[in-house]
Order: C-alpha cells, then structure tokens, then sequence
C-alpha cells in the first residue's frame, strides 16, 4: 500500500461526502437497496479497517452465490482471443511473457494479435481505446468476454472460466439489498492496485455512498495510476524475463544430466532403469508447463479446496491439479534442485550447459 498516501490528497474532498450517515433514519437495508452499479462507496469491517471503491459486476452471479444453489455448469470447447496489442506499449511486451507461459496450458484456444493501427473496425467494434485489451470469444455459446490492462495467468484462467460459466453475469445488475455479497473495484482508490475485492454482507458493520470523483480529480487519478502502473509493469517484465532465464538454464542442466544419464546406462546395460527415468522427466516437464509453480501453488490447492466445499465451480485444470498434485511436486522440487545446482555451478565459476538452438 506504499502509493496509498499519493492519493490522499485528491481523494480528500470526495470522500468526506457521505450519502447515508446524514439520514439518522436510514437502514443499512435502505442504504443497499438505494445503491447500484457504477456507485463510489466506502465499507466498515466488523473490525473496523475500512476500504473505498466503486461498485462493479460480481464475479458469480446472486444464484450461483446462494447457499442452496447448484454447481455452475461449465461449457467446453474451442475459444479465440483478440489481442488488441500496441508496438510501443511496455504493459504488451508484459502481456507477451505472460501469454508464453498461459497458451502452453490451453490448447483449445486461439489468438489473434491485432496490431494498433491494423483493423480499426474491430477496435471500434469493441470499443477498445487502450492497449493490452483482450476479447474473449466463446465459439461454442457465442459469449464474449472483454478485459482491459495486463492480465496475470490466475486472472486470465478467471476471465475463461466466467467466459464458459452457462448463465453467467455478463449483463445481469444486482440487487444489493437481496444479494449476500458485493463487489468493489479498487484500482481508482489505490493505484498499487489494479483488481477488485468481492466482500460478504455479513462481514460489513457500516457502508456508506461517497460522492462520486470530479472530472479534474479523475483526470488526476488517472494520471498517477499511469505511472505507478508503468512501474509497476517495469518490475514485473525484468521479474518475468529473470524467471524464464532460470527456466532455459534449468532445463539446459536437465537435459544434459539426461544425456549424461543415457550414456552410462547404456555403457551399463542399463537402459530399461534409464527409460523409466526419462519417463518421469518428460512427465515432470508436462506438469511444470501445465501448472507453472508462479500460478499454481499450495495456496493454490487451498483456494480450490475451499471453492469445493463451499459448492463454487471447479475448472477442469483445477481438478486435474488436485488430482496430479503428487507428482507435480516431484517436479517441483526436482526444477528446484536443478536451479540450485546451476548456482553452485556459478559460484565455482562453471558455465551452466548451453541450450542447443
């Protein structure tokens, strides 16, 4: 929250406008039957820590979030993805890695990379006036799901899943005063933060509507967003660049200890024990480009544990890790004694293997 306090001097004003604390009357229930889409509100924990945003659509719908409610049915199939992308734009450079990393999980998917100043219809079309912007198209339902701004791979399986979810919420306005929860975007409030928070009624002890960002204080907002996003993403790109660094050379490392391998077992007569070994390898590497350690993890398997106890949907690749959990932390751990290897190699001043082009 370190770029919290370059926002408090624009927010000031606004958010001293209370809508609801002025009526002594009121109702909490009156207070979320009088709010909507689009509205600027702050929220009181039970604890007493508070939070601002505006309201946006919830990520399931009020019947999928009911308690007796059945599991959301998901469609399968082939899905295109428009990749509205611009050549100057370093948050594309961004999405470039991340994408290198998701498509290799979804097979069934297709993208297609327009170009800023290529197919204008299409950006008219989809009303796109900022780069990354992503167009999910579901060929199967025909649903499209539009997201704007660099998506991490947890957030692109999330658009996916909401892309095939039959019923979705695409559309759908919620009715506060009925509904058990509510969604916020925060990123107008915080420019660290670029996402939303969905909160449950019961944890809210007071909720108030603020009055809603002047022109001049959004122009402002959006400004500073700009630049602690474009450092943020400045970041996150020599992260990601780092991390497949260390990915080529532990999978150079593996690939020659394999080689390495084969030749003895076969100076040995050992070349059933060496096909075995390299079966577990092939499976270790499918499962590390499957389920990528920087998105699937042991908080991971938690959050899908919990989703299936509180009845919420479970994707396919979701199951799948629940049920494959064992050996991808064979695999895990094996890439994990590969790297350190290379870095024992580094400090003795050896050349990790070169990967062959």
């Amino acid at each position: 929250m370190k770029y919290l306090p370059v926002l408090a001097p624009l927010l000031a004003l606004s958010a001293a406008a209370p809508a609801f604390a002025d009526a002594p009357a009121a109702t909490q229930d009156d207070v979320y039957k009088a709010l909507s889409l689009g509205d600027r509100v702050q929220i009181t924990f039970r604890s007493g820590n508070t939070v601002s945003g505006r309201l946006v659509p919830s990520p399931l719908s009020p019947q999928a979030k009911a308690k007796d409610a059945p599991r959301v049915a998901l469609a399968s199939g082939p899905f295109h993805l428009l990749y509205f992308r611009d050549e100057k734009d370093q948050s594309c450079e961004a999405q470039d890695l991340i994408f290198q990393v998701w498509l290799k999980r979804h097979a069934d998917g297709k993208i297609e990379t327009i170009q800023k100043g290529s197919k204008p219809e299409l950006w008219q079309l989809y009303n796109i006036e900022g780069t990354p912007g992503l167009v999910f198209q579901d060929r199967g339902s025909g649903r499209t799901l539009t997201a704007m701004g660099v998506q991490n791979e947890s957030k692109l399986d999330e658009l996916l899943t909401r892309l095939r979810s039959k019923g979705g919420t695409e559309g759908e306005r919620p009715d506060y005063a009925r509904d058990r929860t509510l969604t916020i975007d925060m990123s107008w409030e915080y420019p660290g933060l670029n996402g939303t928070m969905t909160v449950d009624k019961k944890e809210i002890r007071e909720i108030r509507k603020l009055q809603n960002l002047d022109p001049k204080t959004l122009a402002e907002v959006e400004k500073e967003k700009k630049k602690v996003q474009a450092e943020l993403e400045k970041q996150n790109l020599e992260l990601r660049r780092a991390a497949i660094e260390r990915d080529k050379a532990a999978e150079a490392e593996i690939e020659a200890r394999r080689k390495t391998e084969e030749e003895g077992a076969a100076s040995r007569g050992e070349e059933g024990d060496l096909k075995a070994k390299l079966e577990k390898i092939r499976k270790w590497r499918e499962l590390l480009t499957k389920f990528p350690p920087s998105v699937w993890s042991e908080k991971k398997l938690e959050d899908i544990a919990r989703k299936n106890q509180s009845r919420l949907p479970i994707t396919p690749e979701e199951r799948e890790f629940m049920l494959s959990v064992a050996d991808w932390k064979e695999a895990v751990a094996a890439n994990e004694a590969a790297r350190k290897e290379i870095e024992d190699k580094k400090k003795k001043g050896e050349r990790p293997p070169e990967e062959k082009k």
